[in-house]
């Protein structure tokens, strides 16, 4: 069942890096190829995770800091730029008032829940984005003392992922209309300073937290 269950995480992730490249590099491609070229763009992920794994762990483990270290910079760097700068798509940047316009739920329908969205569908979407912190349990055999570190690292990293998820949710309620973080998947990467750190981030995350 674990081996299932992270199986099918890694479709979840391999799909996220597909779209990224898709929505990035080859916009209004989304159904080329009758509808596989999405297929295609995330089995080049697939294949750089099957290319590490058959390599072996060890290439994994002796960059994963430096993986890590991308990923946060890339979502601190567009942080900054939506709090303290002017990012695109945002009227005068953050505001507490934008927050508050925000702060009740609208729901309503959307293609990405295939109809009426509710909280259950949205949790459902978002829900994938949070098992990368089973990533540190896979590595425990790096680990000095793996009985006492699994424990605390599994609890930090539960802890700084919560902080980061709640800086993004207030990040995004105090800059953007409602429409368009509805409407606008990329929001993030295009209101960075750069939008490609923000790609490089997602594709690297994506891809690591497949392995």
């Amino acid at each position: 069942l674990f081996y299932i269950s992270y199986a099918v995480s890694a479709t979840f992730y391999a799909a996220g890096f597909g779209k990224e490249i898709q929505q990035t590099f080859f916009t209004g491609m989304e159904n080329a190829w009758g509808g596989f070229f999405l297929t295609f763009c995330s089995s080049i992920g697939l294949l750089f995770v099957l290319a590490v794994a058959l390599i072996g762990a060890q290439l994994f483990t002796k960059i994963n800091v430096l993986l890590f270290l991308i990923q946060f910079g890339a979502i601190f760097v567009a942080l900054g730029t939506i709090f303290f700068g002017h990012p695109k798509h945002s009227e005068g940047g953050w505001s507490s008032s934008t927050f508050r316009e925000n702060w009740k739920p609208g729901y309503e329908d959307n293609s990405a829940c295939d109809g009426d969205c509710s909280f259950r569908k949205v949790f459902a979407i978002i829900f994938p984005a949070v098992t990368g912190i089973m990533e540190g349990a896979n590595l425990s055999g790096d680990l000095k003392n793996p009985g006492r570190d699994i424990g605390r690292g599994t609890l930090m990293a539960v802890g700084g992922a919560f902080l980061v998820y709640i800086l993004l949710i207030v990040a995004f309620a105090g800059a953007f209309d409602r429409s368009v973080l509805i409407d606008n998947q990329a929001i993030f990467q295009e209101a960075c300073v750069n939008e490609y750190i923000v790609v490089v981030g997602i594709l690297v995350s994506t891809t690591s937290s497949a392995l």
